[in-house]
């Protein structure tokens, strides 16, 4: 076989200006570009605002229930959150700080919300 390098072929692009003439490239078009025309103004309009929406009062938040001490000893609080999906929440004491409950901890049939009274 014959080892000696060949010339690589002239490379030619895959599109010329001629293919795309509404550039005017390739027919060599020198006119005036279109110029936009702005349509005139419209006359100022003034707008009202809207009438003042009234509001429905909004409901003061229920104060938190009376603090109870049990008389066997058993912490008391407040139901801070709790996620019935999860089966959890916190209940924020009445004496310390907040503590973990897990559905489990409940008697059966028993479901608490936030802001319920618990012991």
């Amino acid at each position: 076989g014959d080892a000696s390098p060949r010339a690589a072929p002239a490379e030619t692009p895959a599109f010329s200006a001629a293919d795309f003439p509404s550039l005017g490239v390739a027919t060599g078009i020198k006119e005036q570009a279109q110029q936009w025309v702005t349509p005139p103004a419209a006359p100022a309009q003034t707008i009202e605002p809207p009438a003042a929406v009234q509001a429905a009062p909004a409901e003061p938040p229920k104060p938190p229930p009376p603090a109870h001490k049990p008389k066997d000893g058993r912490k008391c609080g407040v139901c801070a959150w709790f996620e019935p999906s999860k089966k959890m929440g916190f209940i924020r004491q009445d004496e310390g700080g907040d503590i973990f409950v897990h559905a489990s901890d409940l008697r059966d049939g028993v479901s608490i919300e936030e802001g319920d009274r618990v012991e």
